[in-house]
């Protein structure tokens, strides 16, 4: 993957010189991106500057340099991505008098876009990107984001000028950027763990929407095409379902393998995330299946036992004959790693798993430059303990009375941590092991005001984010399911739809990416293929799950290149043995940091709220674990971001 920035100065009032150097600058914050080169594109009559920042992927030469123009020499590109179907549209377009002076998927992308037009052609590609499109004869700029939204691209107006770039980081550089922050986007974050796609956490800065085409002209006019969409896909994949158990398998295991097969294309070394797991080792068994040579594989380990699944990956990657690379993240590793997080992450992101996949991304690129997951397949075939546990809670209030049930809520209330400890195996909790009285409480609070709208809270950690914030807020809304409703006729397909319309791409994909990227690791999912999305929605819920195990057709393609023995075990997650941490060898520096001056100075936490709940967490009154956590993770990227915050 690169880095991509950019500037359009509609005011036209710009230097060239200016140009260049500001493009620079914000090309220069994302050489982790890219550190293999970078380039710079002008166009003084439009005053438009296009950066890159390269990571040598595909083709190495210098045919593959970025920015890149097209042989007819109207666009010009800066594009962070890989095409997984590069060598049919190619030929294509050699078919129709096209002619590539390397064979980057570069090129293709963009004499496909100068042939057939980016609307039309963006259609046709299979890959993850995201990159700016410039179009010199009508004066106008693309910028465009995959399907799925694995590939990040944020953008915002200042001062008459628009500008673009992966990452914030590139944006802050610019010398017209504002960094007042969003209190209604920090309130999101509290609410959801991330910053929601639909905001940032600075004001005037959005993120261009997965599946998304933005197109700019010369009078600063913005026009959003959606040239993919998760909803339209949903509603056809209800409304034409396939049948047939065997049949369905055979089919999705050859497009799985597909597209393992075509994500594997590298000039550079490329190896395989492990995690034990079915998602990772089905990826994993496929790789190995068409490699010549052993794939290489990496896992880490935890010392804790019930977040460990290093020797279950170790087993599957010996019957596999994988050359297998295996990690162990200790409370030291993850103090070494944490003062990191605000600067890798540069909105506010607390899911505590980035603290694994920061480090397994490190020690991964020691090895290889490549490397493919099995991310997305939780979402995409019901795999989430969640999705069992809520369809089983929605059967009970089906036969309950709402006053009944809003009765037990109110007792739910009340009642000691002690006791939902003890019930945790039946209460409808999210996979943390901590927190437990929080997470039911939140649900029961829910039950209360709307029966049949729980599954919000399921993601929420502060349900209402005024209780830890200062000043006036303006309402941040839980997720809402009557979109869902309308769309799709059960439970679980709502749930799953929901999270991956959000949760997917603005926790999990953030998270990896992020990592990876901080890395210079390419991080690949060949699970979410758009094909395999698109032909998921028509696989019936019977064969995602059963009410206790999920991802039933993907258990079934694994029992051909596994034992299920090796696999079939209760789902574990990715998680860290946080609470612990926090009260042990963390302690001092979350102490050092959301003490009530350290606090008080960036006028967003209420100071003694925070102070409670930490000392609370020390001394094992309450476990505030997770919700702990947000806060921490808050105040850590305010010391290293935060400048200002807008009171009203």
């Amino acid at each position: 993957m690169c880095g991509v920035a950019g500037i359009w100065d509609f005011s036209g009032r710009s230097s060239s010189d200016d140009l260049r150097s500001e493009a620079q600058r914000m090309a220069d914050a994302l050489v982790h991106r890219g550190p293999d080169g970078h380039g710079i594109f002008l166009d003084q009559n439009t005053s438009i500057a296009l950066s890159h920042r390269r990571l040598s992927i595909i083709d190495l030469s210098d045919q593959g340099r970025q920015p890149m123009t097209s042989s007819c020499g109207r666009f010009t590109i800066t594009y962070n991505g890989e095409l997984y179907n590069t060598h049919e549209l190619a030929s294509d377009l050699v078919r129709r008098g096209r002619h590539f002076r390397g064979h980057s998927d570069t090129e293709v992308l963009l004499e496909g876009c100068a042939e057939y037009g980016i609307e039309n052609f963006i259609k046709r590609v299979n890959g993850i990107f995201s990159f700016a499109l410039y179009d010199s004869v009508s004066r106008a700029l693309w910028l465009c984001r995959d399907r799925m939204g694995v590939k990040p691209l944020y953008y915002g107006k200042f001062a008459n000028r628009l500008i673009f770039g992966s990452e914030l980081k590139a944006l802050i550089r610019h010398p017209a950027f504002s960094r007042q922050i969003d209190r209604t986007a920090v309130a999101a974050f509290l609410r959801n763990n991330y910053v929601p796609g639909d905001c940032s956490i600075y004001e005037g800065v959005d993120k261009v929407p997965p599946g998304t085409l933005l197109r700019f002209d010369a009078n600063a006019q913005q026009h959003a095409i959606r040239y993919w969409s998760l909803t339209e896909v949903a509603k056809k994949g209800i409304a034409e379902p396939v049948s047939g158990s065997d049949e369905m398998q055979h089919y999705l295991g050859n497009l799985l393998q597909d597209a393992v097969k075509r994500q594997m294309v590298s000039d550079v070394p490329l190896g395989g995330l492990l995690s034990g797991g079915i998602d990772s080792s089905l990826v994993v068994a496929m790789m190995q299946r068409v490699s010549s040579k052993p794939v290489e594989t990496f896992t880490i380990g935890f010392a804790a036992r019930e977040f460990d699944e290093s020797v279950h990956a170790a087993a599957i990657a010996r019957h596999l004959g994988t050359s297998h690379h295996e990690v162990h993240l200790s409370p030291e590793d993850a103090m070494a790693i944490i003062p990191d997080l605000p600067g890798i992450y540069d909105e506010p992101f607390s899911d505590s798993s980035q603290i694994p996949t920061c480090l397994l991304s490190r020690v991964v690129r020691r090895n290889v430059t490549v490397a493919l997951s099995g991310d997305g397949g939780d979402e995409l075939f019901a795999g989430y303990r969640r999705y069992g546990q809520m369809r089983k809670l929605a059967r009970i209030l089906e036969c309950l009375p709402i006053p009944v049930v809003r009765g037990l809520c109110q007792m739910a209330l009340f009642m000691p941590e002690s006791v939902w400890q003890a019930a945790s195996r039946w209460v409808p909790l999210a996979h943390q092991t901590t927190g437990l009285a929080e997470r039911g409480q939140n649900l029961a609070r829910r039950l209360i005001e709307n029966v049949d709208e729980v599954y919000p809270y399921m993601h929420c950690h502060w349900p209402d984010p005024g209780i830890v914030m200062v000043g006036d807020l303006t309402s941040s809304a839980l997720l809402d399911e009557t979109e869902a409703r309308g769309i799709l006729n059960t439970p679980v397909s709502r749930w799953q739809y929901l999270d991956m319309l959000h949760y997917l791409p603005d926790d999990i994909l953030v998270k990896i990416d992020r990592a990876s990227m901080a890395a210079s690791l390419e991080l690949r999912v060949p699970l979410l293929d758009h094909r395999v999305v698109e032909y998921s929605w028509k696989i019936p819920e019977a064969m995602k799950t059963n009410g206790t195990d999920g991802k039933i057709i993907l258990r079934r393609i694994l029992a051909d290149y596994i034992p299920p023995e090796l696999f079939e075990r209760p789902k574990m997650g990715f998680g860290v043995p946080l609470s612990d941490w926090m009260r042990g060898p963390l302690s001092s520096w979350i102490e050092d940091l959301i003490n009530p001056s350290m606090v008080e100075k960036h006028g967003i936490l209420n100071s003694e709220v925070v102070w409670k709940v930490w000392q609370e967490h020390r001394s094992g009154t309450r476990d505030w674990g997770y919700w702990l956590w947000d806060l921490v993770s808050l105040q850590a990227w305010l010391e290293e971001h935060g400048t200002g915050a807008h009171q009203s």
